[in-house]
């Protein structure tokens, strides 16, 4: 439900059903935080960024992301390839 209600609040953006993919876990200032990774399919591609915890998005393919990236990205784009094929 949250990640559900921070598209919509962030990017105004309405997502179908989630299905988790993965999920890591990042350890740093003394606190361990649990990352989920979700995957879900939309008809409506649009978005509105709310400007203020999100100052800048595009849609891309994995071949087109800056190489200026965290190792996560290319973790969870990993971990949809490999849901994809298991289905």
């Amino acid at each position: 439900h949250a990640a559900t209600r921070e598209m919509a609040e962030e990017l105004s953006v309405v997502v179908g059903t989630l299905v988790e993919i993965g999920q890591y876990s990042t350890y740093g200032d003394y606190r361990t935080d649990s990352v989920r990774v979700y995957a879900s399919h939309m008809n409506d591609r649009r978005y509105t960024i709310d400007g203020i915890e999100i100052q800048e998005a595009g849609w891309f393919s994995p071949d087109k992301l800056t190489s200026e990236r965290r190792t996560r990205v290319d973790e969870a784009i990993e971990m949809y390839v490999q849901a994809k094929t298991q289905v």
